[in-house]
């Protein structure tokens, strides 16, 4: 009977210090509760009546349970806030102005980077080469095929030649003769050349009244040469932190070039298509010529083999 009266004794102490120990987790569990902070955001939805209501939804902490006290589930509960919707409007009024702002007067605005072209003195000299050369470039572009069709009297397969001799031939300008011509020549040296061959094949394209006359000429494509040689140049004037700026300056040149370009020789071509058809191309080319003076300002150190 002893023995049966100490097992007891134990059992029962065994049971209060599993209750002290319950309690105390609970009490634990419920001060990390409170110690744990509600996390809201705002949820901007439209009512019925077509305004902007805005809520705040509240997110339980870490140590909450999905079930309160009663029984039920303790969901993200949903608030309504009188002065969300203004802070929300202000927020987003603030992104737009500063956005716009940036996009105005900020370095990403293309337009404005153009005051990179006028740092350097060869940086504007490659600026207003690479300008009138796009002319000639947006010419071609704009009236040639007009031009050989309705005034040299070009047939489908004579115009699909056309093209694809051109094609070829300012590949092979730009990829290997202007290479080439860098090596030998030097950079400006290189230019020159581009220039000069540009401006004559523009001339006599326009003088051009065969269609053998007119592969022969478009076999000596020059001017897309000028442009990869010009802007490759320009990165060497600037720091390695600028490049993108003046990208984006270049870039505003030769869309400015092709809105010039194509304009001015549709408005040429469509004033003398009766007289003299071929004058658009003519003009192109003494223009490019009229970039021979520029580059003869240009300061390079001579680095070609000739």
């Amino acid at each position: 009977q002893e023995q049966e009266q100490e097992q007891e004794k134990a059992s029962d102490s065994e049971c209060d210090d599993q209750d002290s120990m319950g309690g105390s987790s609970q009490q634990s569990t419920a001060e990390a509760t409170e110690r744990t902070p509600r996390v809201t955001f705002a949820l901007s939805e439209p009512s019925e009546d077509g305004d902007v209501e805005t809520r705040e939804i509240g997110k339980r902490g870490e140590h909450e349970d999905d079930s309160s006290d009663d029984g039920t589930s303790s969901r993200p509960i949903l608030r309504n806030s009188g002065d969300g919707d203004q802070r929300a409007t202000l927020l987003s009024g603030a992104s737009i102005a500063a956005f716009a702002r940036d996009l105005a007067i900020g370095p990403s605005n293309p337009v404005l980077g153009l005051s990179i072209l006028t740092r350097s003195r060869n940086l504007a000299l490659c600026a207003a080469i690479l300008l009138l050369s796009l002319y000639v470039h947006w010419t071609a572009v704009t009236i040639s095929g007009q031009y050989t069709v309705m005034d040299i009297g070009f047939n489908k397969t004579e115009i699909m030649h056309k093209f694809v001799i051109g094609g070829i031939s300012a590949t092979v300008f730009t990829v290997v003769i202007g290479a080439l011509l860098q090596r030998w020549l030097g950079v400006k040296g290189a230019i020159f050349a581009g220039i000069i061959l540009s401006a004559t094949q523009s001339i006599l394209f326009g003088l051009s009244n065969s269609v053998m006359l007119v592969y022969v000429v478009v076999g000596f494509t020059a001017s897309p040469m000028l442009g990869p040689m010009l802007c490759g140049y320009a990165t060497t004037q600037v720091s390695p932190r600028e490049q993108g700026r003046l990208q984006g300056a270049l870039s505003v040149i030769y869309s400015l070039a092709g809105g010039l370009g194509s304009f001015a020789s549709a408005k040429i071509y469509q004033k003398c298509s009766d007289s003299f058809p071929g004058m658009p191309f003519v003009v192109a080319g003494v223009i490019q010529a009229a970039a021979l003076p520029f580059g003869l300002f240009l300061r390079v150190p001579s680095s070609g083999l000739l």
